[in-house]
Protein backbone atom coordinates (compact mmCIF):
# COMPACT_ATOMS: atom_id res chain seq x y z
CA UNK A 1 0.00 0.00 0.00
CA UNK A 2 2.88 2.92 -1.44
CA UNK A 3 1.81 5.75 -2.25
CA UNK A 4 -0.88 5.74 -5.58
CA UNK A 5 -2.60 2.47 -4.51
CA UNK A 6 -5.54 4.23 -2.93
CA UNK A 7 -7.33 1.06 -4.16
CA UNK A 8 -6.17 -1.50 -2.36
CA UNK A 9 -6.03 0.32 0.43
CA UNK A 10 -9.35 0.78 1.03
CA UNK A 11 -9.70 -2.84 1.47
CA UNK A 12 -7.76 -3.02 4.89
CA UNK A 13 -10.28 -4.01 7.93
CA UNK A 14 -8.77 -1.36 10.73
CA UNK A 15 -7.86 2.25 10.62
CA UNK A 16 -4.97 2.15 12.96
CA UNK A 17 -1.94 5.10 13.38
CA UNK A 18 1.05 3.25 12.41
CA UNK A 19 2.90 0.62 12.51
CA UNK A 20 2.88 -2.80 14.90
CA UNK A 21 6.22 -2.81 16.50
CA UNK A 22 7.89 0.44 18.12
CA UNK A 23 11.86 -0.20 17.53
CA UNK A 24 13.12 -0.05 13.80
CA UNK A 25 16.32 -1.66 15.59
CA UNK A 26 14.37 -4.50 17.18
CA UNK A 27 16.67 -6.44 19.19
CA UNK A 28 19.95 -4.70 17.96
CA UNK A 29 21.20 -1.48 20.20
CA UNK A 30 22.10 1.88 18.78
CA UNK A 31 18.48 3.19 18.17
CA UNK A 32 19.00 7.03 17.21
CA UNK A 33 15.38 8.40 17.55
CA UNK A 34 15.71 9.94 20.63
CA UNK A 35 17.74 13.39 19.19
CA UNK A 36 17.17 15.55 16.14
CA UNK A 37 18.50 14.74 12.99
CA UNK A 38 21.11 17.69 12.05
CA UNK A 39 19.68 19.54 8.74
CA UNK A 40 21.28 19.16 5.19
CA UNK A 41 22.31 22.04 3.54
CA UNK A 42 18.74 22.40 2.12
CA UNK A 43 15.34 22.22 3.85
CA UNK A 44 12.55 20.34 2.57
CA UNK A 45 10.16 21.93 0.35
CA UNK A 46 7.21 19.85 -0.90
CA UNK A 47 5.64 21.73 -2.89
CA UNK A 48 8.27 21.02 -5.43
CA UNK A 49 6.65 17.26 -5.85
CA UNK A 50 5.53 15.93 -8.33
CA UNK A 51 1.45 16.02 -8.20
CA UNK A 52 -0.15 12.87 -6.83
CA UNK A 53 -1.73 9.94 -8.74
CA UNK A 54 -4.85 9.61 -6.50
CA UNK A 55 -6.01 12.66 -4.52
CA UNK A 56 -7.68 11.96 -1.27
CA UNK A 57 -11.99 11.95 -2.27
CA UNK A 58 -13.50 13.41 1.00
CA UNK A 59 -16.91 13.11 -0.63
CA UNK A 60 -16.51 9.28 -0.51
CA UNK A 61 -14.41 8.73 2.60
CA UNK A 62 -15.60 11.33 4.38
CA UNK A 63 -13.05 14.02 5.71
CA UNK A 64 -9.80 13.74 6.38
CA UNK A 65 -8.10 12.84 10.19
CA UNK A 66 -5.23 14.17 11.82
CA UNK A 67 -2.98 16.67 9.41
CA UNK A 68 0.03 15.24 8.09
CA UNK A 69 2.54 16.68 10.58
CA UNK A 70 5.90 14.98 11.08
CA UNK A 71 7.63 14.21 14.06
CA UNK A 72 9.84 16.65 15.73
CA UNK A 73 12.73 14.37 15.52
CA UNK A 74 12.61 14.81 12.19
CA UNK A 75 11.21 17.89 11.63
CA UNK A 76 14.59 19.44 10.35
CA UNK A 77 14.65 17.24 7.26
CA UNK A 78 11.35 15.79 6.63
CA UNK A 79 8.16 18.35 5.95
CA UNK A 80 4.49 17.63 4.36
CA UNK A 81 2.15 19.77 2.74
CA UNK A 82 -0.90 17.15 3.41
CA UNK A 83 -0.45 15.62 0.04
CA UNK A 84 3.40 14.87 -0.34
CA UNK A 85 6.05 13.81 2.49
CA UNK A 86 9.27 15.66 1.09
CA UNK A 87 12.49 14.31 2.77
CA UNK A 88 16.09 16.02 1.88
CA UNK A 89 18.96 13.44 1.02
CA UNK A 90 22.23 13.90 2.51
CA UNK A 91 23.86 15.57 -0.12
CA UNK A 92 20.88 18.21 0.52
CA UNK A 93 18.53 16.72 -2.59
CA UNK A 94 14.97 15.90 -1.94
CA UNK A 95 12.89 12.36 -2.16
CA UNK A 96 9.40 12.53 -2.04
CA UNK A 97 6.71 10.57 -1.23
CA UNK A 98 2.87 11.20 -2.73
CA UNK A 99 0.89 10.97 0.67
CA UNK A 100 -2.02 12.61 -0.64
CA UNK A 101 -4.24 9.35 0.45
CA UNK A 102 -3.01 8.96 3.52
CA UNK A 103 -4.97 10.64 7.02
CA UNK A 104 -1.88 10.74 9.44
CA UNK A 105 2.06 9.69 9.82
CA UNK A 106 3.45 7.84 13.11
CA UNK A 107 3.57 10.49 16.78
CA UNK A 108 7.78 9.45 16.22
CA UNK A 109 9.89 8.08 13.62
CA UNK A 110 13.04 5.45 14.18
CA UNK A 111 16.06 5.91 12.63
CA UNK A 112 19.82 4.48 12.07
CA UNK A 113 23.09 5.30 10.59
CA UNK A 114 23.31 8.55 11.50
CA UNK A 115 19.94 9.72 10.10
CA UNK A 116 20.40 7.66 6.71
CA UNK A 117 17.23 5.53 7.54
CA UNK A 118 14.30 7.02 8.09
CA UNK A 119 11.10 4.99 9.15
CA UNK A 120 8.03 6.31 9.82
CA UNK A 121 4.37 4.76 10.23
CA UNK A 122 0.99 6.05 8.14
CA UNK A 123 -2.34 5.43 8.51
CA UNK A 124 -5.24 5.55 5.88
CA UNK A 125 -8.66 4.98 5.51
CA UNK A 126 -8.91 1.10 6.97
CA UNK A 127 -5.13 1.08 5.82
CA UNK A 128 -1.41 1.40 7.38
CA UNK A 129 2.39 1.22 6.95
CA UNK A 130 5.61 1.93 7.28
CA UNK A 131 7.77 3.82 4.91
CA UNK A 132 11.75 3.77 5.40
CA UNK A 133 13.47 6.29 3.37
CA UNK A 134 17.14 5.96 2.32
CA UNK A 135 18.66 9.35 2.30
CA UNK A 136 21.77 8.42 0.52
CA UNK A 137 22.30 9.35 -2.88
CA UNK A 138 19.25 10.22 -4.98
CA UNK A 139 17.64 9.11 -1.84
CA UNK A 140 14.45 6.06 -2.39
CA UNK A 141 11.73 5.01 -0.24
CA UNK A 142 10.12 1.73 0.81
CA UNK A 143 7.21 0.69 2.12
CA UNK A 144 8.12 -2.12 5.15
CA UNK A 145 4.53 -3.02 6.52
CA UNK A 146 5.69 -2.81 10.16
CA UNK A 147 9.28 -1.63 11.45
CA UNK A 148 12.28 -2.62 9.88
CA UNK A 149 15.05 -4.95 11.32
CA UNK A 150 18.76 -3.93 10.69
CA UNK A 151 21.24 -7.71 11.29
CA UNK A 152 23.96 -6.47 13.79
CA UNK A 153 26.30 -5.42 10.82
CA UNK A 154 23.58 -2.70 9.61
CA UNK A 155 24.65 -3.88 6.48
CA UNK A 156 21.14 -6.21 6.26
CA UNK A 157 17.70 -4.72 6.80
CA UNK A 158 14.56 -6.73 6.76
CA UNK A 159 10.93 -6.30 7.03
CA UNK A 160 7.61 -8.94 7.54
CA UNK A 161 4.04 -7.78 7.39
CA UNK A 162 0.94 -10.20 7.25
CA UNK A 163 -2.81 -9.12 8.26
CA UNK A 164 -5.63 -11.34 8.72
CA UNK A 165 -7.22 -8.55 5.56
CA UNK A 166 -4.05 -9.43 2.95
CA UNK A 167 -4.18 -5.73 2.34
CA UNK A 168 -1.37 -4.58 4.53
CA UNK A 169 1.51 -2.22 3.45
CA UNK A 170 4.00 -5.07 2.50
CA UNK A 171 2.01 -8.56 3.05
CA UNK A 172 5.48 -10.40 3.05
CA UNK A 173 8.75 -10.81 4.20
CA UNK A 174 12.10 -8.74 2.14
CA UNK A 175 15.34 -8.32 2.91
CA UNK A 176 18.05 -5.96 1.54
CA UNK A 177 21.50 -5.27 1.68
CA UNK A 178 22.64 -1.81 2.06
CA UNK A 179 25.31 -0.74 -0.18
CA UNK A 180 27.29 2.55 0.38
CA UNK A 181 24.56 4.06 -1.65
CA UNK A 182 20.59 2.78 -1.68
CA UNK A 183 19.57 -0.63 -1.28
CA UNK A 184 19.92 -3.80 -3.01
CA UNK A 185 16.94 -6.44 -2.49
CA UNK A 186 18.01 -9.84 -1.08
CA UNK A 187 14.72 -11.68 -1.39
CA UNK A 188 11.20 -11.87 -1.21
CA UNK A 189 8.63 -14.53 -0.79
CA UNK A 190 6.33 -15.49 -3.20
CA UNK A 191 2.92 -13.84 -3.67
CA UNK A 192 0.25 -14.34 -1.21
CA UNK A 193 2.40 -16.26 1.31
CA UNK A 194 0.62 -14.41 3.99
CA UNK A 195 -2.67 -17.10 3.21
CA UNK A 196 -0.70 -19.83 4.02
CA UNK A 197 -0.45 -18.26 7.83
CA UNK A 198 -3.89 -17.17 8.20
CA UNK A 199 -5.03 -20.49 7.19
CA UNK A 200 -3.10 -22.33 9.72
CA UNK A 201 -4.24 -20.20 12.24
CA UNK A 202 -1.34 -17.84 13.00
CA UNK A 203 -1.30 -13.94 13.22
CA UNK A 204 1.00 -10.69 13.33
CA UNK A 205 4.14 -12.89 12.59
CA UNK A 206 7.10 -10.37 13.57
CA UNK A 207 10.63 -10.38 13.26
CA UNK A 208 12.01 -10.83 16.71
CA UNK A 209 15.74 -10.50 15.91
CA UNK A 210 18.67 -11.34 13.65
CA UNK A 211 20.94 -14.08 14.29
CA UNK A 212 24.01 -12.65 12.83
CA UNK A 213 23.59 -11.82 9.32
CA UNK A 214 22.18 -15.17 7.71
CA UNK A 215 18.98 -16.07 10.17
CA UNK A 216 15.98 -14.10 10.89
CA UNK A 217 14.21 -15.02 14.44
CA UNK A 218 10.30 -14.68 13.82
CA UNK A 219 7.45 -15.09 16.47
CA UNK A 220 3.57 -15.24 15.76
CA UNK A 221 0.78 -15.83 17.73
CA UNK A 222 -1.74 -18.75 17.14
CA UNK A 223 -5.28 -18.09 17.27
CA UNK A 224 -6.26 -20.12 19.88
CA UNK A 225 -3.61 -18.74 22.20
CA UNK A 226 -4.89 -15.34 21.38
CA UNK A 227 -8.31 -16.29 22.53
CA UNK A 228 -7.51 -17.80 25.63
CA UNK A 229 -5.99 -14.56 27.03
CA UNK A 230 -8.77 -12.64 25.28
CA UNK A 231 -7.16 -11.26 22.65
CA UNK A 232 -4.49 -9.99 24.78
CA UNK A 233 -1.19 -10.98 22.46
CA UNK A 234 1.12 -9.24 25.44
CA UNK A 235 -0.02 -12.21 27.42
CA UNK A 236 -0.50 -15.21 24.62
CA UNK A 237 2.80 -17.41 23.87
CA UNK A 238 4.59 -16.90 21.26
CA UNK A 239 5.09 -19.53 18.91
CA UNK A 240 8.91 -19.43 17.63
CA UNK A 241 9.68 -19.65 13.65
CA UNK A 242 12.64 -18.38 11.85
CA UNK A 243 13.80 -17.82 8.31
CA UNK A 244 17.51 -18.65 7.04
CA UNK A 245 19.34 -18.03 4.51
CA UNK A 246 20.87 -21.23 3.82
CA UNK A 247 16.87 -22.54 3.23
CA UNK A 248 16.18 -19.63 0.69
CA UNK A 249 14.42 -17.90 3.63
CA UNK A 250 11.38 -19.76 3.85
CA UNK A 251 9.67 -19.27 7.13
CA UNK A 252 10.48 -22.29 9.36
CA UNK A 253 9.62 -23.70 12.77
CA UNK A 254 11.85 -23.28 15.62
CA UNK A 255 14.25 -20.72 16.30
CA UNK A 256 17.24 -20.12 14.08
CA UNK A 257 20.07 -23.33 14.21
Amino acid sequence: MKGGKLAASLAILAIVTGSGCDDMSQAVAGNEAAAPIASASAKPDPTTCLPPEYEYDEEEFGPRGDPLAVPASIANVAATDNINLAVTTLDGGQVCNDMSWAYHLGETAQTRLDGRFIAIGWGAYEAFGTLMFDRSGKGTVVETGNMPAFSPSTKRVAALQFTQSGFGGLENMMSWEVASEGLKQLFSLPDQTYLNWIEQGYNDLEIESWKGETCLQIFAFADADLEAVEWDSAKAKRTPFHAAEADKWEIKRGRCP
